[in-house]
């Protein structure tokens, strides 16, 4: 899962598209709070 996390900030930063921004700013919280966990 992290490196699936990984791979979306990736593709994020690839593609200037705002909804992939949100999706990949909302993934990411919960992939912090599970590698605290």
């Amino acid at each position: 899962m992290n490196n699936n996390g990984l791979n979306n900030r990736q593709l994020s930063s690839g593609n200037s598209t705002p909804t992939n921004r949100k999706i990949t700013a909302t993934s990411s919280v919960p992939l912090l709070s599970n590698m605290d966990q």
